[in-house]
């Protein structure tokens, strides 16, 4: 009969630390959704400051080619405007 009640106890003993194990796997896993859940927001925000970025870069592009037509069109009215006073005699 001792080694019945041995055996028994042995048992409860391997159920608890099932059950203790069973435990830290699960808080395991509530650490792991929420760090990903963590995570996943962080991506999701970083994707929307490279979309900005993005959308930064090709209004400073379109920005640039405005300017540098503004700077082509100055250039010919300069050109213009030096024929025009070369024209001018001074009395």
């Amino acid at each position: 009969m001792t080694d019945g009640v041995e055996l028994t106890y042995r048992a409860a003993n391997s159920v608890t630390e099932i059950h203790d194990s069973a435990g830290r796997v699960t808080q395991a896993i509530g650490d792991i959704t929420r760090i990903l859940s963590e995570q996943s927001a962080s991506v999701q925000e970083m994707a929307g400051r490279v979309h900005q970025i993005a959308d930064s870069s090709v209004e400073n592009r379109d920005i640039a080619i405005c300017n540098s037509q503004s700077s082509d069109e100055l250039a010919e009215l300069a050109r213009k405007l030096q024929q025009v006073v070369t024209g001018f005699k001074i009395a």
